[in-house]
């Protein structure tokens, strides 16, 4: 029965992240295709603040994995028969912190 219920919410999470990138591509094109329509050009996309959109989303998300990561190893080193839940959400949020800091101490000056 486990199984039944695991196997339905991954393709609960499989159909949504296919939808949003649908979704997400039809409206970029909707866009970009308006923009032709009244005689401008759709640079918008090749704007470098959106490449460091990109880029401060990856750093982000890397030092997030980093926090769950050393959560983990914490908990299962340091203490491995205490439930120490407090302890991933924290950690995430250090490292996603710490991510943003570094995106915005090598990109300040591109980005003014």
């Amino acid at each position: 029965m486990n199984g039944i219920i695991f196997a339905l919410i991954a393709l609960c999470i499989v159909i949504l992240i296919v939808s949003l990138i649908y979704i997400t591509n039809t409206i970029r094109h909707k866009e970009r295709m308006a923009l032709l329509e009244k005689g401008k050009e759709p640079d918008y996309f090749k704007n470098e603040l959106y490449v460091f959109g990109a880029i401060k989303w990856g750093l982000i998300l890397f030092f997030a994995g980093i926090g769950f990561l050393s959560a983990f190893l914490l908990n299962y080193y340091m203490f491995p028969g205490d439930d120490s839940e407090p302890l991933y959400p924290s950690f995430i949020l250090m490292g996603a912190g710490s991510g943003l800091m570094i995106f915005y101490k090598f990109f300040r000056k591109k980005l003014s």
